[in-house]
């Protein structure tokens, strides 16, 4: 199919009425041939609307921040063109400035790696998966595209009630599966604005009357986040051109001051003039709401510089970014990512981004696995902690990862659970030392506090009871014979097989109580072990023998059993070595 994109004749947004071609076309930028298969599938009218973007000057933005507080660490604009409106919302404390766009610009951006290449509808729901939240926006999203609702969906269980009213309305004239941009982007604005997010949308004075203040307009639900209003005869993206189409029709602009934490409506609607000198009327008038907003929200500025404000949005913004370039990565033919895979030397490569598009990671999760990166699977695999978290990691569900790595984990655990199987079978004491792989064990017969039989079992028969091993340092006194015949004190020291095992409490919960199990040789008072203080009893609870008497011990199998066909191979090859020793 070949699609041929042509300028349209309308201004933006004056949606309803079809006019000549307009004064202000001009002044719009071509959209990068690259970039125009996005263009298109961001909203069934996006060819309709024409091959052309709108950029707010700069001098406009740090006209209409006047009325933003004067502390803005972050400004976030969503669609951001090639960032004139947030380089003019730069305060003096400004830290970062966060844009997202369509289309790349030849700069990478209004600010480098705060710069993220995507469409924001498809953008969206990983700011809302990752629970992204700002302090302040500035926004002029595209006027009277149709944004796919489905796309947004997440906006129809959002916190903010306003948001979710508004965006579940319909107002009559886009198709039931889409939204106006417009509405669909204050909704998002609110959505993901902080306890103290505010903000303004430039937008269309017509499209703003009609959806959202008139009487019985569809969204007025998120009016009443909206405090101020400011109407600006003509179109802010081109000051100098005049307002008037040759049709006769006039077309304003819309600026609306929102806030997260405003809940009273409108309480300022100021209307401008046509004048020259229109940009300064406007800093004069905004500098005016800006006092008004101090009044309506006493103490939010000194608050705010007290720490009332977000402190990860720049940190998560960036991750996100790291995310959504990796998904793309990951959808482009012959150019598979992973979050997981293998050097050339055979040791693991990570790519651990601090949240996948399934679920949120937690931060220490995070961190544990990207300490597996440079190790090779086999190290990995020796502790039983470094294992879980490898196995969890290679056969979970969370993590892109290369089939390199699952078979190369796949194999080591094989060869670690080969390696490590006994050469002939063992009884029970022996297989004590293999529990260091088990979670849990199974109590088959009830085990009493030795002290006081009376009482209820502390181990009952059926159940199954957390364990864990650990290795102690063992310290044991005693006297030797020197070679002239006398006794001298002497110290050994060595390390044994301590064995916990977790009780249940008597309300069925885990009571946290763990019971240290050990050879009885090792009760003596002759006996001390690391974690024993000096002159306390011996912390060992049970013996070892008590431990195989009421619990179920897991069979280990043997070589013979693990790997038949290489065991009688070593037969074999013995019976052929005594042969050729005995001939």
């Amino acid at each position: 199919m070949r699609i041929i994109l042509t300028p349209r004749s309308r201004l933006p947004g004056t949606e309803d009425t079809q006019t000549a071609p307009s004064p202000l076309r001009g002044r719009r930028s071509a959209i990068a041939p690259e970039n125009l298969q996005a263009v298109l599938d961001s909203a069934p009218n996006a060819g309709a609307k024409g091959q052309a973007q709108w950029h707010t000057p700069a001098a406009w933005g740090e006209a209409l921040a006047l009325a933003l507080p004067a502390y803005r660490p972050v400004v976030v604009d969503l669609t951001c063109g090639a960032g004139q409106l947030l380089a003019g919302c730069r305060a003096p404390g400004t830290n970062h400035l966060l844009g997202c766009d369509i289309e790349a610009f030849p700069q990478s951006g209004p600010a480098g790696d705060a710069f993220i290449h995507a469409d924001l509808t498809l953008l969206a729901p990983l700011l809302s998966k990752s629970d992204w939240k700002a302090d302040c926006f500035a926004l002029n999203y595209p006027f009277d595209l149709h944004w796919y609702r489905d796309r947004l969906a997440f906006l129809a269980q959002s916190k903010c009630w306003a948001a979710e009213l508004a965006f579940a309305r319909h107002d009559g004239r886009t198709s039931k599966d889409t939204i106006d941009s417009t509405v669909a982007g204050l909704c998002l604005a609110l959505d993901r604005c902080s306890p103290w997010g505010e903000g303004f949308i430039i937008a269309n004075a017509a499209t703003v009357e009609r959806l959202i203040f008139a009487p019985e307009a569809p969204h007025a639900a998120v009016a009443a986040h909206i405090w101020a209003r400011l109407t600006i005869p003509g179109n802010i993206c081109d000051a100098q051109a005049s307002p008037i189409a040759p049709s006769g029709q006039e077309f304003c602009s819309a600026v609306l001051y929102f806030a997260r934490g405003h809940t009273g409506g409108v309480n300022r609607h100021v209307t401008l003039s046509p004048s020259p000198n229109l940009l300064a009327q406007a800093k004069l008038a905004c500098a005016d709401l800006g006092r008004c907003r101090t009044a309506l929200r006493a103490g939010s500025s000194i608050r705010q510089y007290e720490g009332g404000h977000s402190t990860t949005t720049a940190d998560l913004w960036q991750a996100i970014g790291l995310e959504w370039r990796t998904l793309q990565d990951c959808n482009r033919p012959g150019d598979q990512r992973w979050n997981i895979w293998l050097d050339p030397d055979g040791t693991i490569a990570t790519n651990l981004t601090p949240f996948q598009e399934s679920e949120p990671i937690k931060k220490q999760q995070y961190i544990r696995l990207n300490a597996l990166k440079g190790k090779h699977p086999m190290q990995l695999i020796l502790q039983k902690a470094e294992r879980k978290e490898l196995e969890k990691a290679v056969f979970g569900d969370i993590w892109r990862v290369a089939p390199a790595v699952i078979a190369a984990v796949g194999q080591a655990l094989e060869d670690y659970n080969t390696q490590r199987s006994p050469l002939y079978p063992l009884n029970k004491i022996q297989r004590l030392g293999y529990l260091d792989d088990n979670d849990d064990i199974l109590c088959t017969k009830d085990l009493v506090e030795t002290s006081f039989p009376q009482l209820l079992a502390v181990f009952k028969a059926g159940q199954r009871y957390q364990i864990r091993t650990e290795t102690l340092s063992v310290k044991r006194t005693g006297r030797k014979m020197n070679l002239t015949g006398e006794l001298d004190d002497v110290q050994w020291e060595g390390s044994e097989l301590a064995l916990y095992i977790k009780s249940i409490g008597t309300d069925g919960k885990d009571d946290g109580q763990e019971h240290l199990f050990m050879e009885e040789r090792l009760r003596k008072s002759d006996v001390r072990l690391s974690i024993q203080a000096e002159n306390d009893p011996s912390p060992i609870e049970y013996n070892l023998q008590q431990l195989v008497e009421h619990f179920d011990i897991p069979e280990v199998p043997d070589v013979a059993s693990k790997d038949p066909a290489g065991y009688q191979r070593n037969l074999d090859l013995l019976t052929l070595i005594e042969e050729i020793v005995n001939a």
